[in-house]
């Protein structure tokens, strides 16, 4: 009787799944934390719109590594230096699409063709990136 007046164990409550018809929940309180945070989804939290953890494919991962490496592809920009040094990819993160707006026009849009589905595949057709490598090699 006693622990049922506890409440909730660090914050979440606990839902009988019924095995075999009966299921006993484990008295150690410890236990039934590690049980609770199995069956939790993994998201970064409230405060970030509980995102989820992504799936990464290679084609991502590729994107991803691009992403890092952005300094060599621009010699004329210049980047924070950030985490670049860390070999591991981000757990947490969204792709999304750019949409251009109608002020743009024809000068600072991609046409059709330009268009890429991987931010590789836009590298490897970009003539100014392609001159600019063979240029350096």
């Amino acid at each position: 009787m006693a622990e049922k007046d506890k409440g909730p164990v660090i914050g979440l409550s606990w839902q009988p799944k019924l095995v075999d018809v009966l299921f006993v929940p484990p008295n150690d309180p410890i236990k039934l934390n590690k049980l609770l945070k199995s069956q939790r989804k993994d998201t970064l939290g409230k405060d970030w719109f509980d995102m989820p953890a992504s799936t990464i494919t290679p084609e991502l991962k590729r994107d991803l590594q691009l992403l890092k490496l952005r300094s060599a592809i621009d010699p004329k920009r210049h980047y924070k230096r950030g985490d670049s040094k860390s070999k591991e990819l981000p757990k947490y993160f969204q792709v999304g699409t750019v949409v251009e707006s109608a002020t743009d026009f024809y000068s600072g849009r991609l046409t059709k063709k330009e268009r890429k589905v991987t931010i590789a595949d836009e590298l490897l057709y970009d003539q100014t990136f392609s001159a600019y490598r063979k240029r350096r090699d």
